[in-house]
């Protein structure tokens, strides 16, 4: 079946016809609101005909500041019946070819593609524009950039076809003045961290945000892969139904890669919860066979269209029989049961035992437990939940995206800190903040069992930045299933990062090889603090790292306030109520403003740029020109709150000899930070089945698919990888 899109793509995800709807609303009201709004307007060049075609330069906004980036189009406007072309033009046609000449220094990014109009012309089919075609990129000024203006020039060529194609030309140019002030005037909120503004003509406003909504986000569990001469395309089912109603057409980005006349019918896969399609390549197809999704489903009489992206599957995690449901709740039980022995579950642990060694009776302990444990689980299937709704929703989220958020770090070091002062004796806390460590008072079992399960609660917030071995595997494989199997396999993690704690409140023989209750418990207690003070310093330096010296300033305002707020409570116990309630109304407005700082990763025009431990930033440019140049390629999938991450590159990556090893083989080394959130970082996670870090790839000159690397690295892992000897490993 075929798929005939309009060239008005209203959703680039497709999340079914409810929620679909709502998203078609949404931009609905976005264009209209913002048409009446009187932001900074956009600075567009004249017209100037090349033909049958009009084509102006845009750029979103009119002044931009040296080190500030903003978004620079192409606009052209045909007559009716004509079109020009896609990235792949299909059977005939070619993509337009934009030869900008700006100053030195200044950086121009990746061209981004709206999704194509299908458009038929006898026996062929052509896959381009009608009526108005748009092609942005981002443009970065250097921050030393001294002139008053920035000259933009282009000479551009493109096809325009009706029932003959006329190739056209035209030169086009755009003063942009330079106002070094403009930085301050518009904050990063304004901006989205990288560009600002809005596309204008005449009096029709077409945000950039509304642009950027059509360009196709990657669908979680959307691949593609060369299965010997065939493409192999597998979605989840739930993307939209198998049947007359829905349509589903795929385009691959490289031309003349399948048979683009030949009908496209989709079939249930064998592996439960996906449809596949399967077509015969082209004899000279490239591997990567990446490309996009276009959908039209009818639904109460309105036609939905949209677009998402499949991106190319190294290894079939997505419908491939070497994992079903029972091994990666295997694998998952087993990842979480070590994820008890990471150092980031530790401080939350320690305390839980110290609570279980309180004198109690039988039945509180194995309520505290049994409390602990539901509190683990429940945690896992709601942070499952969540990545399902969002990532529904066009989010790109991955495992531990919660200390992607600088309010989510922020909040974790203050309660670890306060803690901290709590165990050292400082002062107490009330049952309010104390449910968050575990409650180490006996005979309170109904707020023991409250604690226990915020104890829970807590272990997990903390733990799911770890990826044990045996969870990578497992988590990439779950978010590609049904919603049963997905909560399954979360479940099985969930019960098995919970079974020790549980099993030890249950079996109270398992601890009778320590010291009966004393005085040595209040040492021991003290004791706990400085894990505590550890994690809390660990979670500042990931803060510092995200949101730089302006977010320490506030964090440790925060931290001062919270601190007297509690001095004053105990100086008047009267108010208590109120300082808690103080303390949650304003607490949240501080957080709200640690932001994230932009970084060189989350550029698309610095891929050039070395990270800050000297490696090379990642990008798939880097690792195809690195290869071509004949040199092996090792990436670094990591982030600075990834504790894993920091081990294996202190023991391993950064070892005298690895670094000793890469010199000799000549290995370029590529960093994906994912420290902050980071769209492209988690879209390549996905495509190795992954939902986060570590991950560790290496590419070989002359092979066509990386080896991946064990989570948990060492020197001679690494050298054993490099030199031929090793196979992937999950």
């Amino acid at each position: 079946m075929r798929a005939l899109v309009s060239p008005i793509v209203l959703s680039s995800s497709p999340p079914g016809p409810f929620l679909s709807r709502i998203v078609n609303v949404f931009l609905a009201l976005t264009v209209a609101l913002c048409a009446c709004s009187p932001i900074a307007s956009a600075l567009e060049s004249p017209w100037v005909s090349s033909g049958q075609a009009n084509a102006r330069l845009l750029t979103s906004s009119d002044q931009v500041a040296p080190g500030e980036s903003i978004w620079l189009a192409l606009e052209l406007e045909l007559p009716d019946g004509w079109h020009t072309y896609w990235r792949n033009p299909g059977d005939s046609g070619a993509p337009p070819t934009l030869d900008y000449s700006l100053p030195k220094g200044v950086l121009l990014g990746e061209m981004n593609w709206v999704p194509p109009e299908i458009i038929p012309f006898g026996p062929l089919i052509n896959l381009g524009y009608k009526k108005r075609a748009f092609y942005a990129q981002p443009l970065k000024l250097p921050p030393e950039f001294e002139g008053e203006y920035l000259d933009i020039q282009l000479k551009g060529r493109w096809l325009v076809c009706e029932a003959v194609c006329i190739p056209e030309r035209a030169e086009l140019a755009l003063r942009l003045p330079v106002n070094p002030a403009s930085m301050d005037e518009v904050s990063e909120k304004e901006t989205g961290g990288r560009t600002r503004g809005s596309f204008t003509r005449g009096d029709r406003v077409v945000w950039l945000s509304t642009l950027q909504a059509l360009w196709p986000k990657p669908l979680p569990g959307a691949t593609v892969h060369m299965n010997q001469n065939q493409v192999v395309v597998r979605l989840p089912a739930s993307v939209a139904a198998v049947s007359e109603q829905a349509k589903l057409t795929y385009l691959p980005y490289a031309s003349e890669s399948i048979d683009l006349t030949l009908a496209q019918e989709w079939q249930l896969s064998s592996n439960s919860g996906l449809v596949e399609l399967v077509l015969p390549a082209a004899l000279d197809a490239p591997v990567d066979m990446t490309g996009v999704v276009l959908f039209e489903e009818i639904v109460a009489g309105e036609t939905l269209r949209g677009a998402f992206e499949v991106v190319h599957a190294v290894q079939p995690v997505a419908g491939s029989d070497s994992l079903t449901v029972l091994t990666a709740m295997l694998f998952a039980f087993l990842g979480g049961l070590i994820l008890n022995l990471m150092p980031c579950v530790f401080p939350v642990l320690s305390i839980k035992v110290l609570g279980l060694i309180q004198p109690a009776s039988r039945r509180s302990r194995l309520a505290a437990g049994l409390s602990y444990g539901a509190g683990v689980i429940v945690s896992f299937l709601a942070l499952a939940l969540m990545l399902v709704i969002l990532r529904e929703l066009g989010e790109n989220l991955g495992w531990g995206f919660q200390l992607q958020w600088p309010w989510m770090v922020g909040v974790l070091a203050l309660i670890f800190v306060l803690l901290g002062l709590n165990l050292s004796g400082f002062f107490e806390i009330g049952l309010g903040l104390q449910a968050f460590a575990g409650n180490l008072e006996a005979g309170q079992n109904r707020a023991s069992g409250m604690s226990s399960f915020w104890t829970g609660v807590l272990a997990v917030v903390v733990a799911a930045p770890c990826t044990a071995p045996f969870m990578g595997a497992a988590l990439g494989y779950a978010m590609t299933q049904p919603l049963h199997s997905t909560f399954a396999i979360f479940f099985a993690l969930g019960v098995g990062m919970a079974a020790p704690m549980t099993l030890l409140a249950s079996y109270p023989r398992l601890l009778s090889g320590l010291p009966k209750p004393g005085p040595w418990m209040v040492r021991l207690k003290e004791v706990l603090a400085f894990p505590m003070y550890f994690s809390a310093l660990w979670l500042v330096w990931v803060l510092s790292e995200q949101t730089g010296g302006l977010g320490l300033l506030i964090w440790g305002s925060l931290f001062i306030g919270s601190v007297f707020l509690i001095w004053l409570g105990q100086q008047a116990p009267s108010l208590e109520r109120v300082l808690w309630l103080l303390a949650l109304l304003i607490l949240p407005l501080g957080f709200a403003q640690l932001e994230t700082r932009s970084s060189p990763s989350m550029d698309p025009l610095l891929q050039d740029e070395r990270s800050a431990s000297g490696s090379l930033i990642y990008s798939d440019e880097a690792v195809t020109s690195a290869l071509a140049n004949g040199h092996p390629v090792f990436v670094d999938f990591t982030a600075d709150w990834c504790i894993t991450c920091k081990v294996n590159e202190r023991v391993a990556i950064q070892a005298a000899a690895t670094r000793a090893l890469f010199d000799a083989q000549g290995v370029v080394v590529l960093v994906a930070d994912w420290t902050n959130e980071d769209a492209s970082i988690t879209q390549a996670l996905a495509r190795f089945g992954r939902v986060g870090v570590p991950l560790y790839l290496l590419y070989r000159p002359g092979e066509q698919d990386p080896l991946i690397l064990p989570q948990l690295l060492t020197t001679d892992v690494i050298r054993e990888a490099l030199m031929g000897d090793a196979s992937s490993s999950s």
